[in-house]
């Protein structure tokens, strides 16, 4: 038997096009930053990647950005659209910043009441904080920092938290987490 641990976490970031009459799509493209740690680095370097392939889901173009690890999961990701109107001019939208956990985070509080839901969440989240502590990563900020009192079965089955009845400190609502449009395209283009 192997057991293989890769960079196996892809964050989909969607743009709705029928807010983008007025633009180019093929000229659509997103850039990504990332916060990346070094084995025991205390602070980041940035890793820069431009992702000009999506797919169409539906209204939306979905640009994918593969290859986050587990230990991964807390760096900061700020993501931005650009675009070309017909003319040739580059329009540039609001900069998104987030992070796997912070995702994680989001559709926590969307499924609080689907128990497996939760349990598989925050099993995840305790991976990437076992990934980050593992690996020497960021450990200064561990993926499930924000909820050391909250455990589920499987976490708790295996000893890793003590109190399981307690909820999370904070949960994010999920407005638009991972996409990036707003209401309307005034809002959205400078």
């Amino acid at each position: 038997a192997n057991l293989v641990l890769e960079n196996d976490l892809t964050m989909n970031f969607r743009v709705r096009s029928n807010k983008l009459t007025s633009y180019d799509i093929s000229t659509a493209y997103i850039l990504v930053q990332r916060d990346v740690y070094a084995t025991g680095a205390k602070e980041p370097t940035v890793e820069t990647t431009v992702i000009s392939d999506y797919t169409v889901e539906g209204d939306r173009l979905v640009f994918s950005y593969p290859g986050i690890a587990a230990a991964q999961m807390n760096d900061n990701i700020i993501a931005t659209l650009y675009i070309k109107n017909a003319g040739g001019k580059e329009f540039v939208g609001p900069a998104l910043e987030t992070s796997v956990t912070a995702n994680l985070n989001g559709l926590l509080g969307a499924y609080a009441a689907d128990a497996k839901m939760v349990t598989l969440i925050m099993d995840m989240v305790n991976y990437g904080a076992a990934a980050q502590i593992y690996f020497d990563r960021h450990t200064d900020a561990l993926a499930n920092e924000a909820y050391e009192n909250f455990v589920t079965y499987a976490s708790y089955a295996w000893g890793i938290q003590e109190n399981a009845n307690l909820q999370p400190a904070e949960l994010v609502a999920v407005t638009g987490a991972l996409m990036l449009y707003g209401d309307s395209a005034a809002n959205y283009f400078a």
